[in-house]
């Protein structure tokens, strides 16, 4: 009895050392399977960082690329604008001589017969009126040549107010004097020169060298 307990313990120990002998290669078998797969987990978290890395400089690459491109179409925006507001303002500028009457009355308008310039047609040589096709800042001169011992006196006049004055006297020659003046105008106002001081003798003189002119040009629509 004894022998056959002794031969079957035997039996048993050997039946487990042999499935521990065999369940230890198994055993290294999986540490190497774990061990290889923590590594490939590993490398696939440091590449999905370093696209994400190379996602957020993509991505600040492409803001900082929208903002330059916003930015620029911002200022050709307000070129254009520029360009737009150029283009829908007409330029206007005249420049007119040769008066129609040198012994003015007093209140007449001085009417300046021939024009070097006349963008825009806004001067009528044949009444002296400026007429303002669009509103905006003006600019007006008259220079006006005189007979020595006859004085001239003169208004620039915007719908009948004055805007401007200005008087010459020289008692031994013909003598010129200019005025300049700036002013808003609204569409169709009017703007002319007008005589202050009428006399029945010839006051205003032209010549070789001096002539009476009246100018005017938008500066900004």
């Amino acid at each position: 009895m004894f022998l056959k307990f002794t031969r079957l313990s035997i039996i048993v120990c050997l039946m487990f050392g042999g499935l521990n002998a065999l369940n230890e290669p198994l055993k290294s078998e999986r540490l190497v399977y774990e061990e290889e797969l923590l590594k490939k987990v590993i490398r696939m978290e440091l590449k999905m960082e370093q696209m994400e890395r190379e996602m957020l400089q993509t991505q600040d690459k492409m803001i900082n690329t929208l903002q330059n491109l916003t930015s620029e179409i911002e200022n050709k925006t307000a070129e254009l604008k520029l360009v737009e507001e150029r283009v829908s303002v007409p330029m206007v500028a005249f420049n007119a001589h040769t008066l129609a009457d040198y012994s003015l009355d007093t209140n007449q308008i001085l009417i300046f017969q021939h024009t070097y310039l006349n963008e825009g047609n806004a001067y009528d040589n044949v009444i002296g009126l400026f007429t303002a096709p669009v509103a905006g800042l003006y600019m007006f001169s008259v220079h006006s040549c005189n007979w020595a011992g006859r004085g001239f006196y003169y208004y620039i006049i915007v719908d009948n107010n004055i805007i401007a004055k200005s008087t010459k006297f020289n008692n031994v020659q013909p003598d010129c004097a200019s005025v300049v003046t700036f002013t808003k105008l609204e569409t169709d106002q009017r703007v002319w020169v007008r005589c202050a001081s009428g006399s029945s003798s010839s006051q205003l003189t032209d010549s070789t060298y001096r002539l009476s002119t009246f100018s005017g040009a938008l500066l900004h629509g």
